[in-house]
């Protein structure tokens, strides 16, 4: 059991690190369609259907990218806090909650400090929307029996 507290630990500290790697980095549209022109379309045309693509789906992408960032380290921060404590109490997974969302907020005034990019409070709520869905089916796998409704 102590190897495997500390190897949950260690996945949910990288996860979190990982976050606060791509919050400090910036990828400008001229870079981003200039690398893929490069290295993925052939001909101009496909590219130009990539590029309207993208137009029409980036903003879902990348918010999505942030729920789900937020929902995964919600679940390792909670199998840190269960493999620690010994336990798998609902206390635990609020406490990962909470803890996410404060990380959530720090990640956001992190990125004030990074050139070209700007602390989001929207991205802040749309990141809790992650440790929110996140949230919610871990509470669903470990709520208590007795208040699971008889049919």
């Amino acid at each position: 059991m102590s190897n495997r507290r500390w190897l949950v630990l260690l996945l949910c500290l990288l996860w979190a690190a990982l976050i606060f790697a791509t919050s400090s980095t910036v990828i400008t549209p001229r870079a981003f369609f200039a690398w893929f022109r490069a290295n993925i379309f052939d001909d101009p045309e496909s590219f130009r259907r990539f590029q309207l693509l993208w137009a029409a789906s980036w903003l879902f992408i990348v918010k999505g990218w942030h729920v789900t960032e937020f929902g995964v380290l919600t679940v390792l921060s909670t199998m840190s806090i269960d493999a620690f404590t010994g336990n798998r109490k609902i206390r635990n997974l609020l406490v990962a909650a909470v803890l996410c969302v404060l990380y959530a907020a720090s990640d956001e005034w992190h990125q004030t400090f990074v050139p070209q990019r700007g602390g989001i409070f929207s991205d802040v709520l749309i990141d809790s929307a992650g440790i929110a869905i996140a949230s919610f089916f871990l509470y669903r796998i470990r709520r208590p029996k007795s208040l699971v409704p008889v049919t």
